[in-house]
């Protein structure tokens, strides 16, 4: 299952993705979707989770965090189009 983080810095590093997640082995990809005409980022995070319940408390602990002075917003959409990555 996926997790979507908005607001964070356009030059935003999966190295800085992967610390916010505790370089948990739960995370398989990082995809950072850099906006044209916005100063901020897109990421999708795939985790290695089969539980809604699961992803939704990680988007919510998640959420609120701080990322270089950014308030990263972070949800576990149920229906959304997210970059393919194969396994």
């Amino acid at each position: 299952m996926f997790v979507r983080i908005d607001q964070v810095p356009n030059d935003v590093t999966e190295e800085e993705i992967l610390d916010l997640f505790n370089h948990s082995p739960r995370v398989k990809h990082v995809i950072i979707k850099n906006e044209l005409f916005n100063d901020d980022a897109v990421v999708w995070v795939r985790l290695n989770v089969e539980s809604r319940a699961v992803i939704n408390g990680i988007a919510d602990y998640m959420n609120g965090k701080y990322l270089r002075s950014h308030k990263i917003r972070v949800s576990a959409p149920l229906f959304f189009n997210e970059p393919w990555v194969s396994d």
